[in-house]
């Protein structure tokens, strides 16, 4: 992989390597799970569930080898034992769960997955007798003339007799290279006339394993592709797969559109009838029902029903808007959270504020959350207005119903009904007739917010 990243953490849509072969396991079998790492394997033990033992192999001396520090923990005679590489993330559970019962089924000493690859020059080949049985596994530069055509070969994932495997695994000599190869136990059985038995791959795609940034790459592209037939199944509608990237994680509800060049990552959560993109990236967020995003990034927020963001806006971490609530074009939001019915529809900046129901947010307007050494809150309460190019100076809060005229700079709290003016703003008590003309805007807005939620 020419990489400082362990080959088995590398990710695939969304999580690593190793983590989707685990997650076939686990779903196939409620064996326990153990996995073989080389010393300082920190970040492969921080990136994978706690439901695995790890076990250390010190020198990596090959695949014989690192099974056989298993030996330790999983040495009860009668069990079977199954062994799968990391670097095969696309081996279904159906197709471990087939293995599994035609090894028990059949007592077989032990018992292969083979695959019909269409380029056998890239992985072991199974080597068979004339009456089919198979007698060994060798590499393409080691078979002779007339095996040059074989295109069986060997993906890796095995089922072995536990008695058998330890009492044999002692015997494995050291290649030219030092190494113990597990491919070896293969021709030992068959010498010894066990009992070897395999299953074959539905289709050569399950049995790619993974060597380098082209075949990463190649994986990547099948397992997303798998990803959007899956929800397409489920009643999500994608305009065009060929640019959409979902997530291995990620959960969507029915009959939500996702637009072109949408990519929708990590552990993010999109419910029904929402429609998302084009030209937007969700990560890690959880959209509730009837949302609309338009080419925008939402990172680590909260979107509650009925909640429409975009184009061009930027939700950022630990940011929750809530239900009907409006966030249109050029606006960022960080560490925020907004109330329902509330409107920031044009270029703005809101920072570690917390904002009310029914608030109106006028365009260009800055919480200063940040004096160059800390960060302080901005707090508006509900139904108040904010007109066009307010600067709001943290720490501050602005009352209920409270309203600043255009290009105020507030540095103080504004009290309930009072008007903020100037720079810095001065207060006043807003007057009956604007009051009232303010109030009648709101009560207009909530009421044609709830009658199109009717409509709906």
């Amino acid at each position: 992989m020419n990489s400082d990243i362990p080959k088995v953490l590398h990710p695939i849509a969304g999580k690593p390597m190793v983590a989707h072969v685990l997650q076939s396991i686990r779903t196939a079998t409620k064996a326990n799970v153990s996995v073989v790492v080389p010393p300082n394997s920190k970040s492969i033990r921080e990136q994978l569930d706690q439901n695995v033992s790890f076990v250390e192999q010190a020198i990596p001396l090959g695949t014989g080898d690192a099974v056989r520090q298993l030996q330790g923990i999983s040495n009860k005679e009668n069990l079977s034992i199954l062994i799968a590489y990391g670097d095969t993330p696309l081996i279904k559970p159906g197709t471990i769960s087939r293995l599994i019962a035609k090894h028990e089924s059949s007592n077989a000493t032990v018992t292969l997955l083979t695959s019909i690859s269409s380029s056998p020059n890239d992985y072991g080949k199974i080597i068979r007798n004339a009456s089919g049985k198979i007698v060994k596994l060798t590499e393409y530069s080691d078979l002779e003339e007339s095996q040059l055509h074989n295109s069986e070969v060997n993906t890796g994932l095995y089922a072995f007799n536990g008695k058998w495997l330890w009492a044999t695994l002692g015997q494995l000599k050291p290649s030219e290279k030092g190494e113990y190869y597990l491919t070896d136990l293969i021709e030992k059985a068959a010498s010894s006339e066990m009992a070897i038995e395999s299953i074959t791959t539905e289709n050569e795609i399950e049995g790619i394993g993974v060597n380098n940034r082209i075949d990463l790459a190649k994986v990547e592209q099948i397992m997303r592709r798998n990803i959007l037939n899956g929800w397409m199944t489920e009643g999500v509608t994608i305009i065009d797969p060929s640019a959409t990237y979902i997530d291995a994680e990620v959960k969507i509800g029915k009959d939500t559109t996702i637009h072109p060049n949408t990519s929708i990552l990590g552990q993010s959560a999109v419910g029904q009838g929402c429609s998302v993109g084009p030209n937007t990236v969700i990560r890690n967020s959880i959209i509730h029902d009837r949302v609309e995003v338009i080419a925008s990034i939402i990172d680590r927020s909260t979107l509650y029903p009925d909640v429409t963001v975009g184009p061009f806006s930027h939700l950022r971490p630990n940011t929750v808007i809530g239900n009907h609530s409006n966030i249109g074009n050029f606006a960022e939001i960080k560490n925020s959270m907004v109330g329902a019915y509330t409107a920031i529809g044009h270029f703005g900046y809101i920072g570690d504020s917390t904002i009310g129901n029914g608030v109106n947010i006028g365009a260009g307007t800055v919480t200063a959350n940040f004096n160059g050494q800390t960060k302080s809150r901005t707090n508006i309460e509900d139904d108040a207005f904010i007109g066009s190019d307010t600067i709001l100076i943290a720490p501050v809060n602005i009352g209920k119903r409270a309203y600043t005229a255009a290009g105020s700079v507030i540095t103080k709290n504004v009290p309930t009904d009072n008007l903020a003016i100037g720079i810095p703003a001065k207060m006043e008590p807003m007057s009956e007739p604007k009051k009232k003309s303010w109030q009648i805007k709101l009560a207009k807005k909530k009421s044609c917010a709830k009658s199109k939620l009717g409509e709906a």
